[in-house]
């Protein structure tokens, strides 16, 4: 069994398909069929159809099938692998369904290129690259967005350790400052220290009734 191609591009067995894309846009497809003649139809096929069986068989029912087919698909769609791969796997099953029946066992169905209008083409390749840049913008602000919250909740812990250190720093500045400034009262002050600590309490009139040092000058 010898595998044959029925080529549709330039410069093959027949010039590309043309056709009209879901949006009404020309565009050119190249396809090759890749095929055998069932064993034991040989013979039959060349005495009912002839020796163009290729031409009689094979080409319309490509060509229509590829018609019918990328007609239903977006030009933008056509321009992406993922889309093409899907596309050339129903054109394989499509033509196999079609032309088995007839002795014509189909091995593969390539789509080699589609050509779009150079319009078109830079205008999808100029929206890839606009989706593109924005997600990779999107990655960036989320990157800086999770480093701000990082960084919010390492002040936060900051913040708190430094308002525990406060806290038990006040009291005991204060009680300092009020016990130093006793000396310039009158009369006996109430000094806080904490809710540890006991109020103090301290003479004003013992403070003044102390003896002063005796000067040497007299």
């Amino acid at each position: 069994i010898r595998s044959q191609a029925f080529n549709m591009h330039k410069g093959g067995d027949d010039v590309a398909v043309s056709v009209l894309t879901a949006e009404g846009l020309d565009v050119n497809v190249d396809v090759s069929v890749i095929y055998h003649l069932e064993r034991g139809k040989s013979a039959e096929i060349h005495r009912n159809v002839g020796e163009l069986y290729s031409d009689v068989l094979i080409k319309p029912v490509s060509r229509a099938t590829v018609r019918d087919l990328v007609s239903t698909y977006r030009s933008e769609d056509l321009y992406t692998t993922e889309k093409r791969v899907t596309l050339q796997t129903t054109l394989t099953e499509k033509i196999r369904e079609r032309l088995e029946p007839r002795g014509i066992e189909i091995e593969n169905v390539l789509i080699r290129d589609i050509e779009l209008p150079i319009q078109v083409k830079s205008s999808i390749e100029s929206k890839i690259t606009a989706e593109q840049d924005a997600k990779r913008m999107e990655f960036v602000l989320q990157k800086e967005q999770k480093e701000a919250e990082r960084k919010i909740v390492e002040a936060g812990g900051v913040a708190e350790s430094q308002k525990i250190i406060s806290a038990s720093l006040d009291d005991k500045l204060l009680t300092w400052f009020w016990i130093k400034s006793l000396e310039k009262q009158n009369s006996v002050i109430y000094v806080p220290i904490g809710e540890s600590g006991l109020p103090l309490f301290k003479d004003i009139d013992a403070v003044k009734t102390q003896p002063k040092p005796v000067s040497n000058d007299s």
